[in-house]
């Protein structure tokens, strides 16, 4: 990352709103940005130098559990720095979800929220299918009455054009 720290520069910008759809109009507006992909509960818009400006629904999940910017900071092997800003002070609210594009959700000591992300070096199979950061974090998002992690399904789901993850029905 860099020289001595454990965080990389930010390369997702994640808002939690209340109304996704009067700010999916301002924020596209804002930004100058088309919609890249979307869902129920979130829209993404990616920017020309491939960082991510996201629009998530409230909920009850403590990552999103009020309205606030937060971010995704590079890093270089998650699980090392996951156990180190836990030794630091820094609370763990989720465990890190994802094989090819892991991420995990801390709370500052003044309880800013923010995301850890693998950088690409970790995520080759993510852009070799031409997936983005938010299709491989959105799987998890649609699938929580089906399973806590998309690692835990008997199958990997396939992401739809439009963001949706599809399982084959077992039966």
């Amino acid at each position: 990352m860099n020289d001595g720290g454990l965080l990389g520069w930010p390369t997702w910008i994640g808002v939690v709103v209340e109304d996704l759809d009067a700010q999916r109009r301002l924020w596209g507006e804002l930004l100058g940005l088309p919609e890249d992909h979307s869902g129920d509960d979130f829209v993404s818009f990616k920017t020309a130098d491939g960082r991510w400006f996201e629009l998530i629904e409230r909920s009850e999940d403590a990552e999103y559990n009020e309205p606030r910017f937060q971010v995704a900071f590079a890093v270089d092997d998650i699980k090392t720095t996951y156990e180190q800003l836990v030794q630091r002070g820094v609370e763990a609210i989720t465990p890190i979800y994802g094989e090819e594009e892991p991420w995990a959700y801390f709370r500052d000591p003044e309880g800013r929220v923010f995301r850890d992300q693998a950088t690409a070096e970790e995520c080759r199979f993510v852009t070799k299918a031409g997936l983005t950061p938010s299709c491989a974090f959105r799987r998890k998002r649609y699938l929580r009455g089906v399973a806590t992690d998309v690692n835990l399904l008997p199958e990997r789901p396939r992401v739809e054009e439009d963001g949706r993850a599809v399982i084959r029905n077992p039966d």
